[in-house]
């Protein structure tokens, strides 16, 4: 595993909590009904997003799924036009048009992401042909959940990128459930695994809320070029699939299994304990103030996004076809 900097290791921490603490008030501003929107939170996964984005450059491309947030602020989205987006304003990252589940914003290569499953990847394989073609050394990362597994698409996109060797990652964040399906119930056993090495390198994840191995695994996939590859993460996801309630409010999977998942597999927790672990040198006044700057970030974002204006009806004539007779 390779050794993460000091620098580094604070950044991961600096995402976790804004991640976190980002959905958290997400929560309490959809239960105010301030936005209207659907929202897919990633409270639980929020280490595989992280670990990933981490190490890679700001020229490489993400393509996400409906549970996007976390793969929009990793990658170093604006959490000001973020925000504004949920809220519907012509500020946001697609000017209030797409909501949760579409964001985009290319000034830091989050290409995409979309509400249909497994939509996204044939585009983030397309988008690495593209690169291809241009002897380009940008690397293409591609998110879904275990669901899309189970879509033909998905099977169709990882061999086109393995027969032309392109430089994209599939990275399957397994939480085990398609909205409350088991997977047991969708899929034989280690399907996943057997599918994915069947087209490339695969590496599986033993912990998902464990930064450091994601990283590790994504560090040495991209600096030994071993494309294109599969990694399997397997995350918990605390909160209800679609909405703002923890999963122990919904009463539709076992309440004590998931107290003992978010009491024990908890991304925060994880690297927060890794930190003392690890960096003696680090002191509770840069944890502090870390997590000062969260707070002041996420409160700007919102005044920001409930001052900001609603589209004008005028921007229809950029987004629409018009029908000429």
């Amino acid at each position: 595993m390779c050794k993460i900097e000091k620098d580094v290791a604070l950044q991961i921490l600096r995402n976790l909590l804004l991640i976190r603490e980002v959905e958290k008030k997400i929560i309490h501003l959809f239960s105010q009904r301030q936005m209207r929107c659907p929202v897919h939170l990633s409270i639980g996964e929020e280490a595989s997003a992280v670990g990933i984005c981490q190490v890679l450059k700001r020229d490489d491309m993400v393509f996400s799924n409906h549970r996007c947030h976390a793969h929009y602020l990793a990658k170093g989205g604006d959490v000001m036009r973020m925000f504004a987006e949920l809220y519907g304003r012509d500020a946001g990252c697609c000017s209030g048009m797409g909501g949760s589940m579409h964001l985009v914003d290319q000034s830091v290569n989050m290409m995409g992401s979309s509400s249909i499953v497994a939509s996204s990847i044939p585009i983030a394989v397309g988008a690495a042909w593209k690169k291809k073609l241009e002897n380009s050394q940008v690397v293409t990362v591609a998110f879904f959940g275990d669901a899309a597994m189970e879509e033909g698409v998905v099977y169709e996109s990882m061999n086109f990128a393995a027969l032309h060797g392109l430089s994209v990652i599939f990275v399957c964040e397994d939480n085990g459930l398609a909205t409350y399906t088991p997977i047991v119930d969708r899929q034989p056993n280690n399907a996943i695994a057997k599918r994915a090495q069947a087209f490339m390198y695969y590496r599986a994840i033993k912990r998902g809320d464990d930064c450091a191995e994601i990283f590790g695994v994504a560090n040495e996939i991209i600096t030994n070029k071993q494309y294109p590859a599969f990694i399997h993460v397997p995350v918990v996801r605390f909160t209800e699939h679609v909405g703002p309630k923890y999963e122990t409010e919904v009463g539709v999977v076992d309440s004590k299994n998931i107290q003992h998942q978010m009491d024990n597999f908890c991304p925060v927790i994880f690297w927060e304990r890794y930190l003392s672990q690890s960096y003696t040198c680090v002191t509770q006044t840069e944890i502090q103030d870390i997590t000062l700057s969260v707070e002041k970030i996420i409160d700007d974002a919102v005044i920001f996004a409930q001052r900001s204006a609603f589209p004008k009806q005028d921007c229809l004539n950029k987004i629409t076809w018009e029908v000429r007779q």
